[in-house]
């Protein structure tokens, strides 16, 4: 029985915490039997309780993430990309011997939404003859030496979606040395001149004495 009222009492006594939580301040006094009791309403001889406020916590909004140079997708926009990367050739990749021809490939996540379509550039230039739904563009005569290749995505109206991250390749030659050397053809020998002969002066008959 004792055990049901100690109970009791502390359940009440958990109401009443609960209830002084939100007054923030409630009376605790003992009663004849030795019993304590927390009220909300004075009570003769009782003593105050003062009951902190618990304690709350937010947990802060999540900040918004960007991925690249995506631009922005609206309510009248819902067709957008998570990322547009160019896959060949890689950043700082340096490619030999091809003869002048490159591979360019790009790919957009997702794929490719109808309507829209790809630009690649090689140095700032558009690359011509290329399907506008294409993902590969197949270079050709490439000079020696240090090459940048960008790429984008274009809606149906020719608005930029995403544009893909530079790369920067290089491309080398090997020069083959000429090791054929020149046969020179010698020059005919020049014979002399045979002299002209000298003829010797006539001399006049001498008359006999």
């Amino acid at each position: 029985m004792r055990m049901k009222l100690r109970l009791a009492i502390s359940g009440v006594c958990a109401v009443l915490l609960a209830t002084a939580a939100a007054a923030e301040q409630i009376y605790r006094w003992v009663d004849e039997q030795g019993l304590v009791h927390y009220s909300d309403v004075p009570q003769d001889g009782a003593e105050t309780v003062v009951v902190q406020p618990p304690a709350t916590y937010s947990a802060p909004r999540p900040a918004a993430t960007t991925s690249g140079s995506r631009q922005p997708v609206t309510d009248d926009e819902p067709d957008g990309y998570e990322g547009f990367t160019i896959v060949s050739p890689g950043a700082e990749e340096t490619i030999w011997n091809t003869a002048g021809v490159i591979k360019v490939a790009v790919s957009p996540i997702p794929a490719l939404l109808e309507g829209h379509s790809v630009n690649i550039y090689l140095n700032g230039q558009l690359i011509a003859g290329k399907s506008p739904t294409s993902l590969s563009a197949e270079l050709t005569e490439v000079p020696r030496g240090e090459h940048t290749v960008t790429a984008e995505i274009l809606d149906a109206t020719g608005r930029v979606m995403m544009s893909a991250q530079p790369v920067t390749f290089f491309y080398r030659q090997t020069l083959i040395p000429n090791t054929t050397t020149p046969r020179i053809r010698p020059s005919p020998a020049v014979r002399p001149r045979p002299r002209a002969l000298q003829q010797q002066p006539t001399l006049p008959a001498r008359r006999p004495a």
